[in-house]
Protein backbone atom coordinates (compact mmCIF):
# COMPACT_ATOMS: atom_id res chain seq x y z
CA UNK A 1 0.00 0.00 0.00
CA UNK A 2 1.23 3.51 -0.86
CA UNK A 3 1.42 5.94 2.06
CA UNK A 4 2.87 9.00 0.34
CA UNK A 5 4.50 10.32 -2.84
CA UNK A 6 7.07 13.11 -3.06
CA UNK A 7 8.59 14.40 -6.34
CA UNK A 8 12.17 15.56 -6.75
CA UNK A 9 12.84 19.30 -7.37
CA UNK A 10 13.33 18.67 -11.10
CA UNK A 11 10.30 16.32 -11.24
CA UNK A 12 12.44 13.64 -12.86
CA UNK A 13 12.03 11.19 -9.96
CA UNK A 14 9.41 10.30 -7.40
CA UNK A 15 9.91 8.95 -3.88
CA UNK A 16 7.10 6.54 -3.03
CA UNK A 17 6.65 5.61 0.63
CA UNK A 18 5.06 2.21 1.20
CA UNK A 19 3.27 0.91 4.23
CA UNK A 20 5.96 -1.71 4.96
CA UNK A 21 8.60 0.96 5.79
CA UNK A 22 10.07 0.96 2.27
CA UNK A 23 10.87 3.94 0.03
CA UNK A 24 11.14 3.38 -3.72
CA UNK A 25 12.77 5.97 -6.00
CA UNK A 26 11.09 5.72 -9.42
CA UNK A 27 12.02 7.51 -12.63
CA UNK A 28 9.26 9.77 -13.94
CA UNK A 29 10.42 9.23 -17.54
CA UNK A 30 10.21 5.45 -17.94
CA UNK A 31 8.82 4.49 -14.48
CA UNK A 32 11.80 2.26 -13.74
CA UNK A 33 13.10 1.62 -10.24
CA UNK A 34 16.15 3.78 -9.59
CA UNK A 35 16.91 2.88 -5.96
CA UNK A 36 15.39 1.26 -2.91
CA UNK A 37 15.56 2.35 0.73
CA UNK A 38 14.50 -0.48 2.98
CA UNK A 39 14.80 -1.00 6.72
CA UNK A 40 12.89 -3.04 9.26
CA UNK A 41 9.53 -3.87 7.75
CA UNK A 42 6.41 -3.42 9.82
CA UNK A 43 4.86 -6.81 10.50
CA UNK A 44 1.32 -7.14 9.29
CA UNK A 45 -1.14 -9.67 10.61
CA UNK A 46 -3.15 -11.40 7.91
CA UNK A 47 -6.82 -10.52 7.74
CA UNK A 48 -9.67 -12.88 7.21
CA UNK A 49 -11.50 -13.33 3.94
CA UNK A 50 -11.55 -11.13 0.84
CA UNK A 51 -7.89 -10.21 1.37
CA UNK A 52 -8.65 -7.46 3.91
CA UNK A 53 -5.39 -6.70 5.72
CA UNK A 54 -5.38 -5.35 9.21
CA UNK A 55 -2.72 -4.65 11.80
CA UNK A 56 -3.26 -7.12 14.61
CA UNK A 57 -2.59 -6.26 18.23
CA UNK A 58 0.21 -8.86 18.20
CA UNK A 59 1.60 -9.24 14.68
CA UNK A 60 5.04 -10.35 15.94
CA UNK A 61 4.02 -13.89 16.88
CA UNK A 62 7.49 -15.25 16.14
CA UNK A 63 9.16 -12.82 18.53
CA UNK A 64 12.87 -12.16 18.01
CA UNK A 65 14.68 -15.27 16.77
CA UNK A 66 18.46 -15.13 16.39
CA UNK A 67 19.94 -17.09 13.52
CA UNK A 68 22.65 -19.28 15.09
CA UNK A 69 25.14 -18.94 12.21
CA UNK A 70 24.83 -15.30 11.12
CA UNK A 71 23.45 -13.82 14.38
CA UNK A 72 20.88 -11.92 12.33
CA UNK A 73 17.38 -11.29 13.64
CA UNK A 74 14.51 -13.25 12.10
CA UNK A 75 10.96 -12.05 12.72
CA UNK A 76 7.60 -11.50 11.08
CA UNK A 77 7.44 -9.44 7.90
CA UNK A 78 4.73 -9.05 5.32
CA UNK A 79 1.96 -11.70 5.32
CA UNK A 80 3.40 -15.17 4.74
CA UNK A 81 7.01 -13.96 4.97
CA UNK A 82 9.88 -13.77 7.42
CA UNK A 83 12.36 -10.93 7.33
CA UNK A 84 16.05 -11.26 8.12
CA UNK A 85 17.38 -8.07 9.69
CA UNK A 86 20.90 -7.03 10.65
CA UNK A 87 20.54 -4.92 13.78
CA UNK A 88 24.21 -3.90 13.79
CA UNK A 89 23.97 -1.75 10.65
CA UNK A 90 20.18 -1.35 10.43
CA UNK A 91 19.92 -3.26 7.17
CA UNK A 92 17.24 -5.54 5.78
CA UNK A 93 19.08 -8.64 4.55
CA UNK A 94 16.47 -10.93 3.05
CA UNK A 95 12.83 -11.93 2.96
CA UNK A 96 11.87 -15.60 3.23
CA UNK A 97 8.58 -16.59 1.63
CA UNK A 98 7.09 -19.25 3.89
CA UNK A 99 3.56 -19.35 2.43
CA UNK A 100 2.59 -18.03 -0.98
CA UNK A 101 -0.76 -16.40 -1.67
CA UNK A 102 -2.57 -14.49 -4.38
CA UNK A 103 -1.87 -10.81 -3.85
CA UNK A 104 -4.55 -9.73 -6.31
CA UNK A 105 -7.39 -12.12 -5.52
CA UNK A 106 -9.85 -12.08 -2.65
CA UNK A 107 -8.55 -15.14 -0.78
CA UNK A 108 -7.24 -15.20 2.76
CA UNK A 109 -3.65 -14.31 3.57
CA UNK A 110 -1.25 -16.57 5.48
CA UNK A 111 0.57 -15.64 8.67
CA UNK A 112 3.81 -17.10 10.00
CA UNK A 113 3.12 -18.03 13.62
CA UNK A 114 6.42 -19.62 14.70
CA UNK A 115 9.97 -20.12 13.45
CA UNK A 116 12.93 -22.00 14.93
CA UNK A 117 16.39 -22.98 13.71
CA UNK A 118 18.62 -25.93 14.46
CA UNK A 119 21.73 -25.21 16.50
CA UNK A 120 23.92 -25.04 13.37
CA UNK A 121 21.38 -23.15 11.25
CA UNK A 122 21.18 -25.96 8.67
CA UNK A 123 17.44 -26.57 9.29
CA UNK A 124 14.51 -24.26 9.83
CA UNK A 125 11.03 -25.17 11.07
CA UNK A 126 8.04 -22.86 10.55
CA UNK A 127 4.38 -22.84 11.47
CA UNK A 128 2.09 -20.83 9.20
CA UNK A 129 -1.68 -20.65 9.26
CA UNK A 130 -4.59 -19.35 7.21
CA UNK A 131 -7.85 -18.15 8.68
CA UNK A 132 -10.85 -18.29 6.36
CA UNK A 133 -14.60 -18.17 6.69
CA UNK A 134 -16.40 -21.48 6.53
CA UNK A 135 -18.56 -22.29 3.56
CA UNK A 136 -21.69 -22.59 5.67
CA UNK A 137 -22.31 -20.51 8.74
CA UNK A 138 -20.28 -17.79 10.42
CA UNK A 139 -17.59 -19.99 11.97
CA UNK A 140 -14.01 -19.32 10.89
CA UNK A 141 -11.63 -22.16 10.09
CA UNK A 142 -7.89 -21.98 10.80
CA UNK A 143 -5.52 -24.39 9.08
CA UNK A 144 -1.92 -24.77 10.26
CA UNK A 145 1.09 -26.12 8.37
CA UNK A 146 4.37 -27.40 9.78
CA UNK A 147 7.23 -26.99 7.30
CA UNK A 148 10.84 -28.09 7.49
CA UNK A 149 13.41 -26.21 5.41
CA UNK A 150 17.01 -27.10 4.60
CA UNK A 151 19.74 -24.53 4.01
CA UNK A 152 21.34 -24.70 0.57
CA UNK A 153 25.04 -23.89 1.20
CA UNK A 154 25.52 -22.73 -2.39
CA UNK A 155 22.71 -20.20 -2.67
CA UNK A 156 22.39 -19.59 1.08
CA UNK A 157 18.62 -19.98 0.86
CA UNK A 158 16.23 -22.34 2.61
CA UNK A 159 14.50 -25.01 0.50
CA UNK A 160 11.29 -26.72 1.57
CA UNK A 161 11.86 -30.41 2.37
CA UNK A 162 8.72 -31.57 4.22
CA UNK A 163 5.27 -30.09 4.75
CA UNK A 164 2.81 -31.51 7.30
CA UNK A 165 -0.77 -30.30 7.03
CA UNK A 166 -2.55 -29.82 10.37
CA UNK A 167 0.18 -31.30 12.60
CA UNK A 168 -2.07 -30.63 15.61
CA UNK A 169 -5.82 -30.21 15.72
CA UNK A 170 -6.64 -26.62 16.61
CA UNK A 171 -3.15 -25.20 16.08
CA UNK A 172 0.42 -25.34 17.37
CA UNK A 173 1.78 -23.71 20.53
CA UNK A 174 5.54 -24.13 20.09
CA UNK A 175 8.31 -25.90 18.18
CA UNK A 176 11.85 -26.68 19.29
CA UNK A 177 14.90 -28.42 17.77
CA UNK A 178 17.18 -30.86 19.51
CA UNK A 179 20.80 -29.59 19.60
CA UNK A 180 22.85 -31.14 16.80
CA UNK A 181 25.53 -33.54 17.96
CA UNK A 182 25.48 -36.24 15.29
CA UNK A 183 25.15 -35.78 11.54
CA UNK A 184 21.61 -36.37 10.25
CA UNK A 185 20.44 -37.40 13.75
CA UNK A 186 18.04 -34.60 14.60
CA UNK A 187 14.73 -34.34 16.41
CA UNK A 188 12.12 -31.61 16.60
CA UNK A 189 9.20 -31.40 19.02
CA UNK A 190 5.89 -29.56 18.56
CA UNK A 191 3.19 -28.90 21.13
CA UNK A 192 -0.43 -28.41 20.11
CA UNK A 193 -3.87 -27.49 21.30
CA UNK A 194 -5.00 -31.11 20.90
CA UNK A 195 -3.38 -31.92 24.31
CA UNK A 196 -0.52 -33.78 22.61
CA UNK A 197 3.09 -33.18 21.69
CA UNK A 198 4.77 -34.86 18.77
CA UNK A 199 8.42 -35.71 18.18
CA UNK A 200 9.55 -35.40 14.56
CA UNK A 201 12.64 -37.23 13.29
CA UNK A 202 14.93 -36.49 10.35
CA UNK A 203 15.23 -39.54 8.11
CA UNK A 204 17.35 -40.26 5.03
CA UNK A 205 15.32 -41.79 2.21
CA UNK A 206 17.54 -41.78 -0.89
CA UNK A 207 21.21 -41.85 -1.84
CA UNK A 208 24.24 -40.73 0.06
CA UNK A 209 26.61 -37.80 0.00
CA UNK A 210 25.51 -34.77 -2.07
CA UNK A 211 22.61 -36.74 -3.61
CA UNK A 212 21.17 -37.71 -0.25
CA UNK A 213 17.49 -36.86 0.27
CA UNK A 214 15.77 -36.29 3.59
CA UNK A 215 12.27 -36.33 4.98
CA UNK A 216 10.78 -35.55 8.38
CA UNK A 217 8.42 -38.10 9.93
CA UNK A 218 6.54 -38.35 13.22
CA UNK A 219 8.39 -40.58 15.66
CA UNK A 220 6.24 -40.34 18.78
CA UNK A 221 2.98 -38.81 20.01
CA UNK A 222 2.56 -38.31 23.76
CA UNK A 223 0.26 -36.65 26.27
CA UNK A 224 0.04 -36.08 30.01
CA UNK A 225 -3.15 -36.22 32.10
CA UNK A 226 -5.24 -34.80 29.26
CA UNK A 227 -3.63 -31.37 29.80
CA UNK A 228 -2.70 -29.06 26.96
CA UNK A 229 1.09 -28.70 26.43
CA UNK A 230 2.18 -25.11 25.89
CA UNK A 231 5.97 -25.25 25.47
CA UNK A 232 8.88 -27.66 25.06
CA UNK A 233 12.69 -27.46 25.13
CA UNK A 234 15.72 -29.75 24.89
CA UNK A 235 18.72 -29.74 27.19
CA UNK A 236 22.07 -28.58 25.82
CA UNK A 237 23.23 -32.17 25.21
CA UNK A 238 19.86 -33.23 23.76
CA UNK A 239 19.37 -36.05 26.28
CA UNK A 240 16.41 -34.53 28.13
CA UNK A 241 13.16 -33.09 26.83
CA UNK A 242 11.13 -30.73 29.03
CA UNK A 243 7.45 -30.18 28.20
CA UNK A 244 5.18 -27.75 30.05
CA UNK A 245 1.69 -29.09 30.81
CA UNK A 246 -0.39 -26.45 32.57
CA UNK A 247 1.70 -25.35 35.56
CA UNK A 248 3.90 -28.48 35.62
CA UNK A 249 7.21 -29.16 33.91
CA UNK A 250 7.52 -32.76 32.77
CA UNK A 251 10.86 -34.36 31.87
CA UNK A 252 11.07 -37.00 29.11
CA UNK A 253 13.64 -39.19 27.44
CA UNK A 254 13.36 -38.12 23.77
CA UNK A 255 14.73 -41.47 22.56
CA UNK A 256 11.88 -43.42 24.16
CA UNK A 257 9.03 -41.03 25.10
CA UNK A 258 7.36 -43.84 27.03
CA UNK A 259 6.36 -41.52 29.87
CA UNK A 260 7.68 -38.69 31.99
CA UNK A 261 10.75 -39.54 34.04
CA UNK A 262 10.15 -36.57 36.35
CA UNK A 263 7.69 -33.78 37.10
CA UNK A 264 8.49 -30.31 38.50
CA UNK A 265 5.69 -28.31 40.13
CA UNK A 266 6.41 -25.06 41.96
CA UNK A 267 3.10 -24.88 43.83
CA UNK A 268 -0.49 -26.01 43.55
CA UNK A 269 -1.62 -22.61 42.27
CA UNK A 270 1.08 -22.26 39.60
CA UNK A 271 -0.48 -20.54 36.57
CA UNK A 272 -0.31 -22.04 33.10
CA UNK A 273 3.20 -21.83 31.73
CA UNK A 274 3.79 -20.20 28.35
CA UNK A 275 7.51 -20.85 27.96
CA UNK A 276 10.30 -23.13 29.11
CA UNK A 277 14.04 -23.34 28.34
CA UNK A 278 17.27 -24.87 29.59
CA UNK A 279 19.73 -22.10 30.47
CA UNK A 280 22.84 -22.80 28.40
CA UNK A 281 24.90 -25.75 29.59
CA UNK A 282 24.06 -25.11 33.26
CA UNK A 283 21.83 -27.17 35.51
CA UNK A 284 19.06 -24.55 35.55
CA UNK A 285 15.70 -24.58 33.80
CA UNK A 286 13.61 -21.44 33.35
CA UNK A 287 9.81 -21.68 33.18
CA UNK A 288 7.59 -18.63 32.93
CA UNK A 289 3.94 -17.66 32.78
CA UNK A 290 2.14 -14.35 32.44
CA UNK A 291 2.55 -13.72 36.16
CA UNK A 292 6.01 -14.93 37.17
CA UNK A 293 9.31 -16.55 36.25
CA UNK A 294 10.60 -19.64 38.05
CA UNK A 295 14.19 -20.90 37.76
CA UNK A 296 14.70 -24.54 38.72
CA UNK A 297 17.93 -26.20 39.81
CA UNK A 298 17.98 -29.67 38.27
CA UNK A 299 20.61 -30.88 40.73
CA UNK A 300 18.39 -30.25 43.75
CA UNK A 301 15.00 -30.54 42.02
CA UNK A 302 13.76 -27.33 43.64
CA UNK A 303 12.94 -23.78 42.67
CA UNK A 304 16.14 -21.74 42.95
CA UNK A 305 14.43 -18.35 42.76
CA UNK A 306 11.23 -16.72 41.53
CA UNK A 307 10.54 -13.37 39.89
CA UNK A 308 6.94 -12.38 40.61
CA UNK A 309 6.19 -9.78 37.92
CA UNK A 310 3.94 -9.61 34.86
CA UNK A 311 6.24 -11.27 32.31
CA UNK A 312 6.05 -10.05 28.73
CA UNK A 313 8.99 -11.79 27.07
CA UNK A 314 11.89 -14.06 28.04
CA UNK A 315 14.92 -14.92 25.95
CA UNK A 316 17.40 -17.57 27.09
CA UNK A 317 20.87 -17.41 25.60
CA UNK A 318 21.57 -20.74 23.87
CA UNK A 319 25.29 -20.85 24.73
CA UNK A 320 25.95 -18.70 27.79
CA UNK A 321 24.10 -18.81 31.10
CA UNK A 322 22.12 -15.60 30.69
CA UNK A 323 18.44 -14.67 30.57
CA UNK A 324 16.87 -11.52 29.15
CA UNK A 325 13.52 -10.74 30.77
CA UNK A 326 11.02 -8.02 29.90
CA UNK A 327 8.44 -7.39 32.62
CA UNK A 328 6.08 -4.63 33.73
CA UNK A 329 6.15 -3.20 37.22
CA UNK A 330 2.42 -2.50 37.03
CA UNK A 331 0.04 -4.46 34.76
CA UNK A 332 -1.10 -2.29 31.87
CA UNK A 333 1.78 0.16 32.22
CA UNK A 334 3.57 1.42 29.12
CA UNK A 335 7.02 1.35 30.76
CA UNK A 336 8.71 -2.03 30.87
CA UNK A 337 11.76 -3.22 32.77
CA UNK A 338 14.29 -5.11 30.66
CA UNK A 339 16.67 -7.15 32.79
CA UNK A 340 19.57 -9.46 32.09
CA UNK A 341 20.00 -12.07 34.81
CA UNK A 342 22.14 -15.04 35.70
CA UNK A 343 20.24 -18.24 36.56
CA UNK A 344 22.10 -18.50 39.86
CA UNK A 345 20.77 -15.22 41.28
CA UNK A 346 17.64 -13.06 40.95
CA UNK A 347 19.75 -9.90 41.17
CA UNK A 348 19.87 -8.32 37.69
CA UNK A 349 23.24 -7.94 36.03
CA UNK A 350 21.69 -5.19 33.93
CA UNK A 351 18.37 -3.31 34.22
CA UNK A 352 16.92 -0.86 31.68
CA UNK A 353 13.66 1.03 31.78
CA UNK A 354 12.04 0.99 28.35
CA UNK A 355 9.32 3.67 28.14
CA UNK A 356 7.62 2.59 24.88
CA UNK A 357 6.74 -0.95 25.90
CA UNK A 358 8.29 -4.24 24.89
CA UNK A 359 7.09 -6.92 22.50
CA UNK A 360 10.14 -9.20 22.55
CA UNK A 361 13.79 -9.21 23.68
CA UNK A 362 16.91 -11.05 22.52
CA UNK A 363 20.59 -11.38 23.42
CA UNK A 364 22.72 -11.50 20.27
CA UNK A 365 26.38 -12.59 20.46
CA UNK A 366 28.93 -10.10 19.16
CA UNK A 367 32.14 -10.84 17.29
CA UNK A 368 34.49 -9.19 19.78
CA UNK A 369 34.42 -8.40 23.45
CA UNK A 370 34.27 -4.84 24.65
CA UNK A 371 36.55 -5.33 27.63
CA UNK A 372 34.22 -3.57 30.09
CA UNK A 373 34.15 -6.39 32.63
CA UNK A 374 37.07 -6.82 34.99
CA UNK A 375 36.98 -10.31 36.55
CA UNK A 376 40.16 -9.63 38.54
CA UNK A 377 38.49 -6.81 40.42
CA UNK A 378 37.31 -7.66 43.91
CA UNK A 379 33.77 -6.29 43.60
CA UNK A 380 33.34 -6.60 39.85
CA UNK A 381 30.51 -8.59 38.35
CA UNK A 382 30.42 -9.95 34.79
CA UNK A 383 29.05 -7.55 32.20
CA UNK A 384 26.31 -9.26 30.12
CA UNK A 385 26.96 -6.84 27.26
CA UNK A 386 30.67 -7.60 27.16
CA UNK A 387 30.14 -10.18 24.39
CA UNK A 388 26.41 -9.71 23.65
CA UNK A 389 24.03 -7.10 22.35
CA UNK A 390 20.61 -6.57 23.90
CA UNK A 391 17.87 -6.06 21.31
CA UNK A 392 14.38 -4.86 22.26
CA UNK A 393 11.39 -4.95 19.92
CA UNK A 394 8.50 -2.57 20.68
CA UNK A 395 4.83 -3.22 19.86
CA UNK A 396 4.98 -0.50 17.19
CA UNK A 397 7.68 -2.39 15.29
CA UNK A 398 10.75 -0.38 16.37
CA UNK A 399 14.01 -1.96 17.50
CA UNK A 400 16.29 -0.62 20.24
CA UNK A 401 19.85 -1.93 20.45
CA UNK A 402 21.91 -1.77 23.64
CA UNK A 403 25.63 -2.52 23.54
CA UNK A 404 28.69 -2.18 25.68
CA UNK A 405 29.87 0.98 23.97
CA UNK A 406 29.17 3.14 20.93
CA UNK A 407 31.96 3.60 18.43
CA UNK A 408 31.77 6.85 16.49
CA UNK A 409 33.04 5.05 13.40
CA UNK A 410 30.42 2.30 13.65
CA UNK A 411 27.25 4.21 14.39
CA UNK A 412 23.96 2.51 13.74
CA UNK A 413 22.63 4.59 10.87
CA UNK A 414 19.89 3.86 8.33
CA UNK A 415 21.36 2.19 5.29
CA UNK A 416 20.41 2.79 1.71
CA UNK A 417 20.34 -0.08 -0.71
CA UNK A 418 20.33 1.47 -4.15
CA UNK A 419 20.79 0.15 -7.62
CA UNK A 420 21.50 1.96 -10.84
CA UNK A 421 19.50 1.57 -14.01
CA UNK A 422 20.78 -1.60 -15.64
CA UNK A 423 20.53 -0.24 -19.19
CA UNK A 424 20.12 3.09 -20.91
CA UNK A 425 20.16 4.44 -24.42
CA UNK A 426 23.62 5.97 -23.95
CA UNK A 427 25.11 2.69 -22.69
CA UNK A 428 23.43 0.69 -25.44
CA UNK A 429 25.09 2.88 -28.12
CA UNK A 430 28.49 3.71 -26.67
CA UNK A 431 28.95 0.93 -24.11
CA UNK A 432 29.74 1.02 -20.39
CA UNK A 433 31.76 3.90 -18.97
CA UNK A 434 35.21 3.18 -17.66
CA UNK A 435 35.79 4.14 -14.03
CA UNK A 436 37.97 7.21 -13.56
CA UNK A 437 40.73 6.58 -11.03
CA UNK A 438 41.79 10.19 -10.55
CA UNK A 439 40.99 13.63 -11.87
CA UNK A 440 43.18 14.95 -14.70
CA UNK A 441 45.16 18.18 -14.28
CA UNK A 442 42.70 19.92 -16.61
CA UNK A 443 40.16 19.91 -13.83
CA UNK A 444 42.15 22.49 -11.91
CA UNK A 445 40.20 25.18 -13.73
CA UNK A 446 36.92 25.98 -11.97
CA UNK A 447 35.01 26.65 -15.20
CA UNK A 448 36.13 23.34 -16.73
CA UNK A 449 35.19 21.47 -13.53
CA UNK A 450 31.71 22.94 -13.65
CA UNK A 451 31.40 22.02 -17.33
CA UNK A 452 32.50 18.44 -16.68
CA UNK A 453 30.02 18.09 -13.82
CA UNK A 454 27.28 19.26 -16.15
CA UNK A 455 28.32 16.80 -18.87
CA UNK A 456 28.59 13.88 -16.44
CA UNK A 457 25.24 14.64 -14.86
CA UNK A 458 23.68 14.78 -18.30
CA UNK A 459 25.20 11.45 -19.31
CA UNK A 460 24.36 9.66 -16.05
CA UNK A 461 20.90 11.13 -15.69
CA UNK A 462 17.75 10.01 -17.45
CA UNK A 463 17.89 12.91 -19.95
CA UNK A 464 19.34 10.58 -22.59
CA UNK A 465 16.28 8.37 -22.24
CA UNK A 466 13.78 11.23 -22.17
CA UNK A 467 11.57 12.24 -25.12
CA UNK A 468 13.21 14.70 -27.51
CA UNK A 469 10.81 17.54 -26.69
CA UNK A 470 12.04 17.72 -23.10
CA UNK A 471 15.76 17.67 -23.97
CA UNK A 472 17.73 20.98 -24.03
CA UNK A 473 18.85 22.16 -27.48
CA UNK A 474 22.13 20.74 -28.73
CA UNK A 475 23.64 24.19 -29.37
CA UNK A 476 23.42 25.00 -25.65
CA UNK A 477 25.57 21.98 -24.76
CA UNK A 478 27.88 21.74 -27.78
CA UNK A 479 30.37 24.47 -26.84
CA UNK A 480 30.77 23.31 -23.24
CA UNK A 481 31.07 19.66 -24.22
CA UNK A 482 33.72 20.22 -26.91
CA UNK A 483 35.70 22.63 -24.74
CA UNK A 484 35.81 20.05 -21.96
CA UNK A 485 37.17 17.38 -24.31
CA UNK A 486 40.09 19.53 -25.64
CA UNK A 487 43.34 19.42 -23.76
CA UNK A 488 45.08 22.78 -23.13
CA UNK A 489 48.34 23.40 -24.99
CA UNK A 490 51.26 23.96 -22.66
CA UNK A 491 53.05 27.28 -23.10
CA UNK A 492 56.53 26.64 -24.52
CA UNK A 493 57.95 29.75 -22.83
CA UNK A 494 56.78 28.55 -19.45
Amino acid sequence: DIVGISPSPDHMRYAITLRDNTIRIVSAVDRSLVSLLQGLKFAERAGRARGARELDSDPFTTGLVVHPATHALVLNGEPGHLQVFNHANDRHLASIEVAAYNRVGSGSQPHVDLVQFSSDGAWMATIDSRRTDATNGLMSVTTSYLKFWRLDPTSQTYTLVTRIDAPHAGGVHSISFQPCHRRNALLCVSTGRDRLFRVWELQSVLGAGPNERFVWACRATCGYRNVQPTAAAFSSDGSTLAVAFGGAVTLWDPAVCAGPVGVLVASADTPKLKGIAFVGASSFVAAWSDERLDVWNMLTGSVWWTLAMPIQSVYVHPRSSLLAVAAYQVPGSSTASVMVLSPSSPTPLLAIQHPSGVEAVALVPTATKSGRSHPNSEHAKPDPLDSNTLVVLTPSGLISVYGAHVDSKNKVVPSVQGRRMESSAFKDIFGMQKPVAAEAPILANAQVRATMRLVRSAVQSSYVNAPFHVLPPVKSLYTQFVTAQLLPVADASA
